[in-house]
């Protein structure tokens, strides 16, 4: 018997008990129920493309963000060289 869709307790309850109908562990009909309730429908086309757009932007501020960060990491690195540099000339 095929289970309804739906995220409502009533649904679950329902696809649950159906589950245990068929022979199913409870354990397993759980799972099986709130798989089902946890699919969504399809991405419409412009919801998608908003999305991809996000995450680019995202992408680009993340990229900059690391080689910021690698920057700052040479940075460092070549202060403390300096250092040790400066502390055996002494």
């Amino acid at each position: 018997m095929p289970l309804k869709t739906g995220k409502s307790k009533a649904v679950i309850s329902e696809n649950i008990a159906t589950e245990v109908r068929s022979g199913r562990p409870v354990k397993q009909a759980v799972a099986i129920a709130y798989s089902t309730a946890n699919k969504s429908e399809p991405m419409k086309k412009s919801e998608k493309d908003t999305l991809l757009k996000h995450i680019k932007k995202d992408d680009k501020e993340f990229r900059s963000q690391i080689r910021d960060d690698e920057r700052l990491k040479k940075a460092i690195m070549k202060a403390q060289e300096e250092k040790k540099a400066k502390g055996r000339k002494k």
